[in-house]
C-alpha cells in the first residue's frame, strides 16, 4: 500500500476517534447517558475526554504527511514508532485525578495527556518541517548522504 493511502487512512481513523471522542465526552448531550447519572457519564467521559483531545492534535501532523516525501513519512513514523507506546505507558500509570493540597505538573491523567498531545504535535511538525526542508529540491528518494 502506497504511503500516502496509508496515511489517509491514518487522517480518517483520527478523525473518527476524535469524533467518538466528543460523542462520549457529551454523552448526556447526545442521550447515551442521563444526565443524573453521574456514574455513568463519568464512565464515557474519561474515556472520551482522552480520544478527543489526543486525536484532536494528531490530525494536523497526519493531515500535514499528505503533502511530504516519502523519506519525510519513514522519519516521522520512526519517532511516532516510540514515542506512542511509551506515551500509553505514561497515560496508563498517571493517576486518575490530583491529590492533595500542592499542585505539582503532570500528576493527573488528564494533563498528561494533554501535555502527551501537545509534545506529539509540536515534535511530530519539527520532524516534518525539518525533514522537508533538508529534502527540498531533491527528487523523490534521494536523501543526503551523511
Amino acid at each position: 500500500m502506497k504511503y500516502r493511502k496509508k496515511i489517509g487512512i491514518i487522517l480518517l481513523l483520527a478523525f473518527v476517534l476524535f469524533l467518538i471522542g466528543i460523542a462520549l465526552d457529551k454523552s448526556h448531550i447526545i442521550g447515551l447517558c442521563d444526565k443524573r447519572a453521574l456514574s455513568c457519564r463519568q464512565s464515557l467521559d474519561s474515556i472520551g475526554k482522552p480520544l478527543e483531545v489526543f486525536f484532536f492534535y494528531s490530525i494536523f501532523p497526519f493531515f500535514a504527511l499528505l503533502f511530504v516525501k516519502k523519506a519525510v513519512y519513514e522519519s516521522w513514523k520512526k519517532f511516532a514508532t516510540y514515542f506512542l507506546p511509551i506515551a500509553a505507558v505514561w497515560v496508563l500509570l498517571a493517576p486518575e485525578s490530583s491529590g492533595g493540597p500542592f499542585k505539582i505538573p503532570l500528576d493527573s491523567r488528564p494533563q498528561v495527556i494533554f501535555f502527551l498531545s501537545i509534545l506529539f504535535l509540536i515534535i511530530s511538525l519539527l520532524i516534518i518541517i525539518i525533514k522537508s526542508i533538508k529534502l527540498a529540491g531533491k527528487p523523490e528518494g534521494v536523501e543526503k548522504k551523511k
